[in-house]
């Protein structure tokens, strides 16, 4: 709400303006990591318990 009321008078004229407005500040905390190639290279430690891997 303190970003939405923080905008200029009038710096938003249409839906779009709002959408790309809000996208530029928030977008970076929502971007989602691609954490395949990490998750294939987690491997089970020959001392670890099954338990412990999981």
């Amino acid at each position: 709400m303190r970003w939405f009321m923080g905008l200029s008078p009038n710096s938003i004229h249409n839906w779009e303006e709002m959408e790309q407005a809000f996208l530029d500040k928030y977008q970076d905390y929502c971007k989602v990591r691609d954490r395949k190639e990490e998750i294939f290279r987690i491997q089970q430690k020959e001392d670890e318990s099954v338990e412990n891997y999981l």
